[in-house]
């Protein structure tokens, strides 16, 4: 399944009153992020993503994504098999004129995918541990 999000932050929209959208999922494991900010924003619109209050990226706790015209994306394994199947975009806005959008997009694996992958995993371990003898 793959998740697209399109948030818009008003302008003046500053810390520590940031705008916060609710990432609606659903269970599974989060594979795969994507993170897009249009031209525009000028390093202004700041953004991280949160789950049940803790801050999951970026990484680094006094950091946040900023960018202009730049998207990318990174690999993840993040078990989300528990409710509340949402993530929350914190977003800042420094600029005092006009608002911005940045897009969002996560990939995630359905669990009944994620337990065949587990199964196929367990089968070639098992495989290579008999012709190998490991």
């Amino acid at each position: 399944m793959f998740f697209s999000f399109t948030i818009t932050t008003p302008a003046s929209t500053l810390d520590p009153s940031p705008k916060v959208t609710v990432l609606p999922l659903d269970s599974g494991q989060i594979r795969r992020l994507i993170i897009s900010f249009p031209p525009g924003p000028a390093g202004l619109l700041h953004l991280e993503l949160y789950h049940v209050g803790h801050k999951l990226w970026p990484t680094n706790p006094d950091e946040l994504f900023n960018f202009d015209g730049t998207s990318f994306a990174w690999e993840e394994q993040l078990d989300f098999l528990e409710p509340p199947y949402e993530l929350l975009a914190y977003t800042y806005n420094l600029d005092d004129t006009f608002a911005h959008d940045v897009d969002v997009g996560i990939e995630i694996l359905e669990p009944d995918k994620l337990a065949t992958q587990a199964g196929l995993a367990t089968g070639l371990l098992s495989f290579l541990r008999l012709v190998f003898g490991r």
